[in-house]
């Protein structure tokens, strides 16, 4: 037991699945085998076994050769995966594909199976950059207004954290505990005055140690600190706002119940398919959120705010008047789209649309 002491078993699943909870492990060592194998050369991996761990985890290991074994299988039923899905493609777009990740039209091969194979091990290196998690979100009640999606971010010398993804939020947010995890007081950073629907507000700004997604080093190195609501039914350190999903194309998949997130060009390239998706030509309104323009019942056009965490659409009583749409009691019937409406602080003709998205791309405006 002493050999693993030091090491430290980190994995993105669990993560995933169980929040910022540190799970426990067991392990049963064979005779001999902890000091006959170098950690260089085992890998760990977890699994359960309910008849003699009664639901507990415990570690085992396999051999360098083994694990070679393995991974050879994998890739090659995974480029075979590849193959079916670029079966059916003309010579041409197979040759196009591959000037987008970056070859040389000269380069090519020129007959179509030599081009199929190359397409498709590029493809399948390309893939090996995508992070992918099971779908979560919270609240889980049909109810809520809103209901955020949830990603883990690997936080330096805190570990795995979970956040929030929220589309209507220009930066990224963290909650007053996790700046208390992060070694931070109310004291530390700056002072930053702001105004919202109810006025005056001072807000906390506080730089934020690498944070990663997966291997990737994240481009974020500051937070506002500020209060979440208490309804959410995971442990949350924060909010990840525009600034985080602008640096990934992210897919958002109800059927397959994931959430990936996919590198910048994934969508040129192929890899991420798009086909059925209605594609939005989106503006930055002021704050830095992303608004589309919308129309309701014929009206003129007005800004509605793309949030990917409303679960239905919102208007405000300026926009639903530019729709034709009246008050209860001034005179003519109400029909509400979302009800409520932000009110307060809104621009005249503001909306608010979301819940239905299987996908997200920021794109150049």
């Amino acid at each position: 037991m002493a050999c693993l002491t030091q090491c430290r078993i980190l994995s993105h699943s669990l993560a995933s699945s169980r929040g910022s909870t540190v799970p426990s492990y067991s392990y049963r060592p064979s005779a001999g085998r902890c000091n006959a194998v170098p950690r260089s050369e085992a890998i760990f991996l977890l699994h359960r076994d309910r008849r003699q761990w009664h639901g507990r985890r415990r570690l085992i290991t396999r051999s360098t050769e083994d694990l070679a074994a393995l991974t050879a299988l994998a890739r090659s039923e995974a480029l075979e995966r590849e193959r079916a899905l670029l079966a059916d493609m003309p010579i041409d777009d197979l040759r196009a594909r591959l000037i987008k990740h970056g070859f040389s039209e000269s380069s090519l091969p020129a007959s179509r199976e030599p081009l199929l194979e190359q397409l498709a091990e590029t493809n399948l290196k390309a893939r090996a950059q995508v992070v992918s998690y099971p779908l979560r979100k919270t609240p889980r009640s049909p109810r809520a207004a809103k209901s955020f999606l949830v990603a883990p971010i690997d936080v330096e010398d805190v570990g795995f954290v979970n956040f929030l993804l929220d589309s209507g939020s220009s930066g990224a947010l963290i909650t007053g505990e996790m700046r208390e995890r992060l070694g931070l007081s109310p004291s530390d950073g700056q002072v930053v005055k702001g105004v919202d629907s109810g006025g005056l507000t001072l807000r906390q700004r506080v730089r934020l140690p690498p944070l990663r997604l997966g291997p990737r080093l994240l481009d974020l190195r500051e937070a506002y600190v500020t209060q979440l609501k208490s309804e959410h039914d995971v442990e949350v350190g924060g909010v990840l706002g525009l600034s985080f999903l602008r640096q990934y194309e992210v897919e958002i998949s109800p059927q397959l119940q994931r959430l990936a997130f996919h590198p910048p060009g994934h969508i040129d390239k192929g890899l991420l398919d798009v086909r059925g998706m209605t594609c939005l030509r989106c503006e930055v309104l002021k704050g830095g959120l992303l608004g589309v323009p919308v129309s309701l019942n014929g009206s003129p056009r007005f800004p509605a705010i793309l949030d990917l965490g409303a679960n239905f659409s919102i208007l405000n009583w300026q926009a639903a008047e530019l729709a034709g749409v009246r008050r209860e009691g001034s005179g003519s019937s109400s029909a509400g789209a979302g009800g409520g409406g932000k009110g307060g602080g809104a621009a005249a003709g503001a909306a608010e649309v979301g819940g239905g998205l299987t996908g997200f791309k920021q794109t150049a405006m």
